[in-house]
Order: structure tokens, then sequence, then C-alpha cells
């Protein structure tokens, strides 16, 4: 599988798997989605479905944490009807 995101720093599209960080499942109401936060400071989400054998799969991007940030954890809660995310992050020194 070839997995892809858009690096904001690099402004480039690259290869995804060499800088993950981490990962959590989460679904919206038709899909399911692996979340995952990378080293060079992307919050990318991919579609469960898409991650097949032999695959090339783009992740989108749904947060960017600028230069020198990266993701620590994160989690997924459920509260009521509303799926929300929490992440703790390094904040780069100004």
């Amino acid at each position: 599988m070839s997995v892809e995101i858009y690096h904001g720093n690099h402004r480039a599209v690259g290869d995804a798997l060499a800088g993950e960080r981490v990962r959590a499942a989460t679904r919206s109401t038709t899909s399911q989605y692996l979340l995952a936060g990378y080293t060079c400071t992307p919050l990318v989400k991919f579609p469960i479905a898409d991650l097949k054998a032999g695959a090339k799969v783009r992740g989108t991007t749904i947060g960017e944490f600028g230069a020198g940030n990266r993701v620590l954890d994160m989690i997924v809660h459920t509260t009521g009807a509303a799926r929300n995310f929490c992440s703790r992050r390094t904040t780069a020194a100004a």
C-alpha cells in the first residue's frame, strides 16, 4: 500500500508512512476513518475502506499545527450524538 499526505510545511505531497507518530480510529455516520498525526505537523484522515493491499491512498489534511510542533497523542470520544477529538501536542519555542 502507498500512503501519501500533503505536507504543509514542505508545500508538497509525499510518503506518509515514515513520519507517522500517533493514530486513532473514528467514524462519521457513513464511514470509518483512521486519524494520523505526523512528525512534520499535519493531522490527516484516511478512509479505512481505502486502506487495502496494493492501494494508493492519499489522506486528507484536517489540521496543521505549524513548524516545530507535533502530535504526541490523541483520543476520540462521544458526547451525546457528537464525536469529539482531543490531542496533546508539542509547542515550538518562539
